[in-house]
This record gives structure tokens, sequence and C-alpha cells, in this order.
């Protein structure tokens, strides 16, 4: 005679015995530490990177002078659209480009009188500062 009448040890009385047996062997995590954050699959999630501060400084002549007013437009690769973005230049000749992640950007200049540039370059830094020489057209 079982304790509780018409109550058999059947499959899914089983495994909801197992899953709280389970669940009473997990250690309690102390009061004073913070729980890791997870992904999907319980993999740990490393902190964010801190954002980078590009600033692009754009000269031309000899000997150089800064440009202002290049237009400085500035693209993640892959380029997914997600992380473009553009600016003019001050009367110093300088672009401030805040927040970015860290990798590899695109860096197109163009100003009035100037040839064109472009290039890659690996963003690693959390303040970085290109200087971008032009010639004359």
């Amino acid at each position: 005679m079982t304790p509780y009448p018409g109550l058999t040890a059947g499959p899914a009385l089983i495994l909801a015995a197992i899953v709280l047996l389970m669940a009473s062997t997990v250690p309690a995590q102390p009061a004073d530490t913070q729980p890791e954050t997870a992904a999907p699959g319980n993999a740990p999630v490393s902190p964010a990177p801190k954002p980078i501060v590009l600033n692009v400084k754009v000269t031309g002549g000899a000997p150089p002078v800064p440009i202002a007013q290049a237009l400085v437009l500035v693209s993640a690769m892959p380029d997914d659209g997600t992380q473009q973005r553009s600016r003019s230049t001050n009367q110093q000749g300088i672009a401030q480009f805040a927040n970015l992640r860290t990798g590899t950007y695109r860096i197109h200049v163009s100003a009035e009188g100037w040839r064109l540039y472009g290039g890659d370059h690996q963003l690693e830094k959390s303040k970085e500062t290109l200087e971008i020489v032009l010639t004359e057209e």
C-alpha cells in the first residue's frame, strides 16, 4: 500500500523527484557576489569593450597645414551600415568620432581642391588619432 492512494511510481513521478533532487543540490550563491551574465546556452559573456574615440587630423600642402571643412567618412568593415558616420573637420583640420567599436574601419576623406583619400585602419586603443595628408589635385 502506498502512502497516497491512487498514486503510483510512474515515469512522471520519477522525473519530478529527480528534478526536485537536482534543484536542492545546486549550491547557493553568496549574497555579496553578482551573478555572471550568461548568453543563450549558458556561455559566460565577457564585459563589453570600452568605446573608442577617434580623431582624424587632415592636413595638406608643403609644409602641411590643417584642412578645414574636409568631409571624413568612417565605416566599420565589413560595412554593415551600423557603424558608418561622417563629420566635417574643424579649423584645426580635426574630425572626432566617439563610441566606435574595436575593429577595422575604412576612412575616406574628401576636400575641394584635394585628391580623395581612402584607406583601412585598425582601431584598438580607447583613444586613437589618425593623421591623413592629402595631396593637391
